[in-house]
């Protein structure tokens, strides 16, 4: 990507689609009924800001966290990093009326031209149609963190294997001029770029498991074993950001997560019921400690939730057991026909782009 000036600053955010500014639009508004509990599933959709969601004169109970059953705790507010997802009950004891609810940006780690302004409208069956006159009565925070959560069901991370099997990653960041300055984020030295006439899937069909070094492809082959990796941001690097990191095919197991280096000891580390996910913070300048055992054969993607770190090549690939791929997919001809169509279109007279990013 083509730019050393950071990404434009939102001119406000979105809730279910709806939001109402001076140029118009309109909240968007649920109806609950006062004495009953109403799940609400929240999801920060979003591509540059996380929040802090709150619904005026209400507390409520979070039950799980990125699809994963926690230990209910209640709260007056919940953070959601991008990509993150929780599941909250709303106990509609309050006077019949309309509540705000506040989507507040972190603003330790993003900006938003809207700050303060991002809310929707909860309301109670029977109040008038109008807007909320409720306030805020709390101290909110303004950090990037991630909810610290319990899962409802208890495992436990064999410590003995993590000595074992422990593997690093470096996180850096570059910006080169040779053709115009150009913003790269690389994983051990690497900024991914993937061949858009060639998916992973295709060399595991021809058994072909010599990469190209900008796929990032990191090989997992041991049925069921456990795989642990620490992802380290380099020091002094001239952009110091937070990543929520995410990877498809697993939730994973957050064993530790800091500031600064790792020291290579295990003491803070958790291994008795750490916290379970899809999606966790790589604080600015830290590092984030993960592990997930290897029983889901498959290619899967690990990647920066912000869009524009994921164009500029803050991916990378893990090859799972590789000899079981084809055989868990089974009936390969919709891949095949997925990929026949995409070549006819890339190759035809109605692609009007050519990649220019990492692909991803």
């Amino acid at each position: 990507m083509h730019s050393v000036t950071g990404p434009p600053i939102p001119n406000t955010g979105l809730i279910n689609g709806a939001m109402k500014s001076a140029s118009g639009g309109k909240y968007h508004v649920t109806t609950i009924k006062k004495g009953r509990k109403i799940r609400l599933r929240l999801i920060n959709t979003g591509i540059d800001n996380a929040f802090h969601v709150s619904i005026d004169n209400h507390n409520f109970t979070v039950i799980t966290s990125d699809f994963v059953p926690v230990k209910p705790y209640t709260t007056n507010s919940v953070v959601l990093n991008i990509g993150q997802r929780a599941d909250i009950i709303i106990n509609a004891n309050q006077d019949v009326g309309s509540y705000w609810l506040r989507a507040d940006v972190a603003t330790q780690c993003g900006r938003n031209a809207n700050v303060g302004n991002i809310k929707s409208i909860i309301r109670y069956e029977g109040a008038p149609n109008s807007d909320p006159t409720t306030t805020n009565t709390f101290t909110k925070s303004t950090a990037c963190y991630d909810e610290a959560v319990t899962p409802y069901v208890a495992n436990t991370v064999p410590q003995s294997e993590f000595r074992e099997a422990v593997k690093h990653f470096s996180m850096d960041f570059n910006v080169s001029t040779v053709n115009g300055p150009l913003v790269q984020w690389l994983i051990n030295g690497s900024d991914i770029r993937v061949d858009w006439s060639k998916p992973t899937i295709n060399y595991v069909q021809e058994s072909n498991y010599t990469f190209e070094k900008k796929m990032n492809v990191f090989e997992i082959n041991e049925k069921d074993k456990w795989t642990f990796w620490v992802i380290q941001t380099v020091q002094g690097d001239p952009v110091n950001l937070p990543h929520p990191i995410h990877l498809h095919g697993h939730d994973f197991y957050v064993i530790g997560q800091g500031p600064g280096v790792w020291d290579g000891s295990e003491t803070g580390l958790k291994f008795n019921n750490p916290v379970r996910r899809d999606t966790a913070m790589l604080p600015a300048g830290g590092y984030l400690i993960m592990g997930f055992p290897a029983d889901n054969p498959g290619t899967w993607l690990v990647h920066c939730h912000i869009p524009w770190h994921v164009g500029q090549g803050l991916s990378w690939q893990f090859l799972e057991r590789k000899n079981e791929i084809l055989g868990t997919i089974g009936d390969m001809s919709g891949v095949d026909q997925t990929c026949r169509d995409w070549r006819k279109w890339w190759d035809g007279p109605d692609r009007v782009y050519e990649m220019d990013d990492s692909g991803l």
